[in-house]
């Protein structure tokens, strides 16, 4: 029942339901996703690693007005819009109650973070959202703009695994929908334009054991971080060719990974910095419950 949820979009009582997948003789797929996770956690428990794997992911996204595309055998051809918001609309004809005209109050690209309103056109929409979220059982947290045009960001507080992954899932399903009701779209596309920040999902990760936080070491040298935390990254560093695979799986996903764009570029760690893949946050250094990785 956890899992559970009645879908808050469908004009019937319908019940929405996150679950494993089987095979027709009841053995667990080796190709579900929430099995793998499941079998990562499993693991971790068996070598006496952990008990919990806590995961904190933050999944931006593009509210739109409007996407055109086409891809016949003689033309190739993709238009997105964003009406109020984007700042090549500045000079365009709105079409309001009053009449048509234009309100301006536009920032330019790689300068919308965090703006109040009236630059910020969606604030009601994304709280809309989050609260829609909140009442399907996911941990809310916050929202807020994000740097590029149009782009977005919500936030729940970190869970197990399992349970994140789960939160996800649901959390593009209320984007997605919400957006739909709203006459918007929304888009995970990594990078839908061009000369401005693209879209991705930091994940905070950390590793506790008996209510530990095994990341943090108050004597380490470096943020202090322990000695599992640096097996840790040293691991996703080894490994981050192979990972890319599944969470850069698109030719859209490399346009999004270049220099100048907030983006990770460089196959290190580093505190604070936004080129290195991982990130290690500055606040709280001293907290032991809030050191991790992203």
């Amino acid at each position: 029942p956890t899992t559970c949820w009645i879908d808050p979009f469908q004009e019937e009582r319908v019940l929405h339901v996150t679950c494993d997948i089987v095979d027709p003789y009841g053995k667990e797929s080796d190709r579900c996703p929430r099995g793998v996770a499941k079998r990562c956690t499993a693991w971790i428990k068996s070598e006496g690693i952990a008990d919990v794997v806590y995961i904190g992911p933050e999944a931006e996204f593009f509210l739109l007005d409007d996407v055109k595309y086409t891809c016949t055998p003689n033309k190739i051809s993709c238009e997105i819009d964003c009406l109020e918001e984007g700042v090549w609309n500045s000079d365009a004809a709105i079409t309001r109650p009053c009449g048509a005209r234009n309100l301006g109050h536009r920032m330019p690209h790689k300068k919308a973070y965090f703006p109040v309103s009236p630059i910020d056109k969606t604030m009601g929409l994304r709280t809309k959202m989050l609260m829609t979220m909140g009442d399907i059982g996911i941990p809310i947290e916050k929202h807020h703009h994000e740097v590029a045009n149009c782009q977005q960001e919500l936030g729940f507080t970190y869970l197990p695994l399992v349970g994140a992954a789960d939160a996800m899932m649901s959390y593009k399903y209320v984007v997605k929908n919400v957006a739909q009701r709203a006459g918007k779209t929304a888009t995970f596309m990594p990078k839908p334009l061009v000369d401005d920040n693209g879209s991705g999902m930091h994940s905070h990760q950390s590793l506790w054991k008996d209510g530990k936080n095994l990341f943090f070491d108050s004597k380490a040298p470096y943020m202090k971080l322990s000695q599992v935390a640096l097996w840790y990254i040293g691991g996703l560093l080894k490994h981050a060719r192979a990972v890319m695979a599944f969470t850069n799986s698109t030719t859209n996903s490399y346009k999004r990974l270049v220099r100048g764009y907030e983006a990770p570029s460089n196959l290190t760690y580093s505190k604070g910095n936004r080129s290195a893949a991982i990130r290690i946050p500055l606040c709280d250094e001293d907290n032991p419950k809030a050191k991790r990785l992203e």
